[in-house]
């Protein structure tokens, strides 16, 4: 066991004492042998010698000695701070599981009180519901409004977060909350912050179907010309195909002219000619040729 050891055990204190007696017993045995013992006065030395001697190693022994007391003082300071540390310690434990517990304690009647008020929400939000849903369908002889507008013959048609809707003898008019008279407004269960949510919900819907509406006219529009496009394009080659046919059809009917033409001038040289009834059925094929180039212009103009 080293000397640090010894001084920080229990029994320390006491070996170290014991040990202080012994060396200073067994100093002044030295002593009396020296002084009263001719064998061992020390060859010739005088008594004087030795006596100093002895006082040099008793006052070492005495220095030793108090060194030996000041190790063991603070020995027992820091034996007192180890246990004044492991005592806070401890404490500091007991504490921090104190304060674990009471943070528990808060985060549960938190989590109670949260749970308590939206219950009480739940509650307000389904009795508004019941009264707003059973003044549909109620009359009242008249309304006067909070801003003096008076109202006769009110019938209500609904009630919600934002206001009355009314049915009255010069028409029908939504009644915003505030403007309701104090006693309908207690009522109806009038929210702030609900009416504005509710504004906010309808305005957001609002602009939804408005974006519905124009997205689904937009799709008509594209659709529309699309269609018309198709529909031009099938013109387009009808026209085509009618522009060949009438083309054909006015060679075809040139060349019969002419060769009427021929047979008309044949025709009138006999004696009996058909040539007047001739000249009608060319009169009626030139008329028809005229009608077929205007076809023919009309369809080439398509192109």
């Amino acid at each position: 066991m080293s000397f640090s050891d010894m001084m920080e055990s229990g029994r320390g204190p006491g070996v170290i004492g014991m040990l202080l007696a012994l060396v200073v017993l067994a100093g002044f045995a030295l002593l009396y042998l020296f002084v009263f013992d001719e064998g061992m006065a020390g060859g010739g030395r005088t008594i004087e010698s030795v006596i100093r001697e002895q006082e040099t190693e008793i006052r070492d022994l005495r220095q030793t000695a108090s060194r030996m007391r000041g190790d063991l003082e603070k020995s027992d300071k820091r034996e007192s701070s180890a246990r004044k540390l492991r005592d806070t310690t401890t404490q500091n434990r007991f504490k921090e599981s104190e304060v674990k517990a009471l943070a528990d304690r808060v985060v549960a009647v938190n989590a109670a009180i949260t749970a308590k008020r939206t219950e009480f929400e739940d509650y307000k939000n389904e009795y508004r519901a019941f009264i707003r849903g059973k003044a549909k369908g109620s009359e009242l002889d008249k309304l006067v409004t909070r801003s003096g507008v008076t109202y006769l013959s009110v019938k209500v048609r609904e009630v919600t977060a934002i206001g009355m809707q009314v049915i009255h003898q010069d028409g029908q008019k939504r009644i915003p909350f505030e403007d309701l008279p104090a006693d309908l407004q207690d009522l109806y269960q009038f929210d702030a912050s609900q009416k504005e949510a509710a504004v906010k919900a309808e305005t957001a819907a609002f602009e939804k179907h408005v974006g519905d509406t124009e997205e689904a006219v937009a799709q008509a529009q594209a659709q529309a010309a699309k269609q018309a496009e198709t529909r031009s394009m099938e013109a387009r080659e009808q026209a085509v195909r009618d522009l060949r046919v009438a083309s054909a059809k006015l060679t075809s009917l040139d060349e019969d002219i002419v060769r009427l033409e021929t047979a008309i001038r044949h025709e009138s040289l006999k004696r009996i000619s058909r040539a007047p009834q001739m000249k009608q059925q060319l009169s009626a094929m030139e008329k028809a040729r005229a009608d077929l180039r205007a076809e023919v212009a009309r369809l080439q103009s398509l192109q």
